[in-house]
């Protein structure tokens, strides 16, 4: 009795240590591959002020979600990482017109890029060919330089 007794306990060791090996084995990799990339918190909001600068609350879901970038589509500003939404897109902000991209956008009035056309206007650098006449683009090859803007 007292031998199959020293036999149980010594096999139950035996099956203890194996299975702390394998999990080592098992774990080891998922541990570290946890480690290299950080799986962000969800953080619940009921409001903008509980998210992080990088984030916007979503009322309905009550969840903070990541900024958009730009040409994302949107409803609001606070949605943008650019904080500007024109149109239900994620708009490049801007101060001047060289903020934005020159041969493709201006800076408009509302301090965000957008694109050059060919139509109504009321500056220069609004129009695809440079030239802005009683509120509409100069029609003489404005169409021409809006397709060699769009091949740009």
């Amino acid at each position: 009795m007292h031998l199959k007794f020293i036999l149980l306990i010594t096999f139950l060791i035996t099956c203890i240590t194996t299975l702390n090996a394998l999990n080592t084995t098992i774990t080891a990799p998922i541990v570290a591959a946890a480690a290299a990339k950080p799986i962000s918190p969800i953080v619940a909001c009921t409001k903008q002020s509980q998210c992080a600068k990088t984030h916007f609350c979503k009322i309905k879901q009550q969840v903070c979600v990541l900024k958009y970038p730009l040409h994302h589509s949107c409803e609001k500003n606070k949605q943008c990482a650019s904080d500007k939404c024109h149109k239900n897109i994620c708009r490049q902000g801007c101060k001047e017109n060289k903020h934005c991209s020159i041969t493709k956008e201006y800076c408009t009035i509302s301090n965000y890029c957008e694109s050059k056309h060919c139509g109504t206007c009321t500056r220069n650098v609004e129009c695809a060919n440079g030239y802005c006449k009683l509120f509409r683009c100069e029609e003489n090859a404005c169409s021409n330089s809006l397709k060699a803007i769009k091949l740009l």
